[in-house]
């Protein structure tokens, strides 16, 4: 049973790195358009990007799933007990892939946020425009709450001594 159970989780980790390897893409793509502003592609990105964390998230409840199977816990250390019974070079393999897949996620975090700070920085300068042209005034500072709404440091403030 360890066997095959060995074999389903590497294959797991295998598409998960494909999938990682396919929201890098994505990624790079959606920061290209966002830096030369070709947005009519970013919503097609965006249902593709969305897939794929679905896709990731099916992936790590599927290596979860397989890893407390076992009795081991859903982590690095779980994997490690997993692990623990099989021969050292299939171990060093296994952790080595494991590795490399945090890697690849840890880059999709930092480009995804890359990718919002530009989109964040569009959306200023958006409003910022849109007030000019209005007449209003020009928003400073403006923060953002839980909900994603804009607000003031002014009504924050406000919400903080309440």
């Amino acid at each position: 049973m360890l066997l095959s159970t060995h074999h389903q989780l590497r294959e797991q980790m295998r598409q998960e790195v494909d999938c990682l390897d396919c929201l890098q893409d994505i990624l790079t793509q959606e920061y290209e358009h966002l830096k030369s502003r070709r947005v009519e592609a970013l919503e097609s990105l965006a249902r593709d990007k969305q897939q794929l964390i679905i896709q990731l998230e099916q992936f790590s409840q599927q290596t979860a799933q397989l890893l407390q199977q076992t009795g081991a816990t859903a982590d690095k250390a779980g994997l490690e007990d997993f692990l623990s019974s099989m021969e050292k070079s299939l171990r060093e393999v296994m952790l080595d892939e494991w590795e490399q897949m945090h890697e690849k996620l840890f880059e999709c975090q930092q480009q995804n946020q890359l990718n919002g700070m530009i989109i964040e920085g569009k959306q200023r300068n958006a409003t910022q425009a849109l007030a000019i042209l209005t007449g209003r005034q020009v928003p400073q500072n403006e923060l953002y709450n839980q909900k994603g709404a804009s607000e003031s440091p002014l009504d924050a403030r406000a919400l903080a001594e309440a």
